[in-house]
């Protein structure tokens, strides 16, 4: 189940474990231990950067990781919503 590998990935900051998951739940698990080893590059690793980077962007609440996204429609929601959490706190 890609919720229980999910929650393991992240317990024990493991992008191997990630591999498991499929569709988007891949790509949140790689941003969430993106953020918690402060570290973008694992992002790149993705066939989907853009999205990773996006999501990394919302939950750092820093849209100069936007400046990362290559494809301007996924720029633009980056920025928006990295903005909008940037706000709420």
């Amino acid at each position: 189940d890609d919720v229980c590998y999910y929650r393991i990935a992240i317990a024990l900051q493991d992008i191997k474990i990630c591999d498991s998951i499929t569709g988007i739940q891949k790509v949140a698990c790689y941003a969430k231990i993106a953020e918690l080893q402060d570290d973008f590059m694992i992002c790149a690793q993705l066939d989907d950067k853009d999205t990773c980077y996006s999501y990394l962007a919302s939950f750092k609440n820093d849209p100069l990781i936007c400046e990362k996204v290559e494809e301007a429609v996924s720029k633009e929601y980056c920025l928006k919503y990295a903005k909008e959490e940037e706000k709420e706190l």
